[in-house]
């Protein structure tokens, strides 16, 4: 009988400490619980906000002057400026001066071409026919032969003209101003070279 509850005694001490063991493996593997992070009141912090570009008033007034300058006038007719435009006889030592050009074949005109030449770019080209208004002498635009969006000075046009008694043939352009031009083509008496000469459409070629 003691026996037995020896054996009964040994099993249940047995028991115990698997069970404490087991305990405590179980405590030890857990993970400890990270700590809650505490949030940071950021009402009363402003971010850095970088102060907006302020443009000066000059600089603005630079790129908006072109709109405020007068309508240009000229007072009488007048050769071209070469650094704005020229035209001149196209030679064949000329054209090979020029990797491309705009060219055109007046049909109306005879077989000698002459070269306009832009010193700078200019836009809305128009290749015209003037005729001339009896009433007050003055030229004006009378059809558009041939147009171009644009004439660079690398890149300048090539037509056939022949001269006659008044002025037949001309172009017309904006220039970097926004201000319409418009030349006739003629010859210098002097030395039979070919020019423009400036008009102003409807304005009398009589002086006084």
């Amino acid at each position: 009988m003691k026996i037995i509850k020896l054996a009964l005694l040994l099993i249940l001490a047995t028991l115990t400490l698997a069970i404490t063991a087991c305990a405590n493996d179980f405590h030890q593997g857990r993970p400890t619980p990270a700590p809650t992070p505490t949030p940071t009141s950021t009402s009363e912090e402003e971010e850095d906000v970088p102060e907006e570009y302020e443009v000066e008033e000059a600089y603005i007034e630079a790129f908006t002057a072109t709109e405020e300058l007068p309508s240009y006038t000229p007072t009488s007719a007048m050769p071209s400026d070469p650094l704005l435009i020229n035209a001149i006889w196209a030679t064949s030592d000329i054209l090979n001066n020029f990797n491309a050009f705009e060219s055109l074949t007046d049909y109306n005109q005879g077989t000698q071409q002459i070269m306009i030449i832009s010193g700078t770019v200019i836009t809305n080209v128009r290749y015209i026919a003037i005729s001339l208004n009896e009433s007050n002498l003055s030229f004006y635009e009378d059809i558009v032969i041939y147009r171009m969006d644009e004439l660079l000075p690398e890149r300048p046009f090539v037509v056939n003209w022949q001269e006659e008694s008044l002025p037949h043939r001309g172009i017309g352009f904006i220039d970097a101003n926004n201000r319409p031009r418009y030349f006739y083509i003629t010859t210098d008496i002097s030395d039979g070279h070919v020019m423009l000469v400036e008009f102003q459409p409807g304005a009398s070629m009589v002086s006084g």
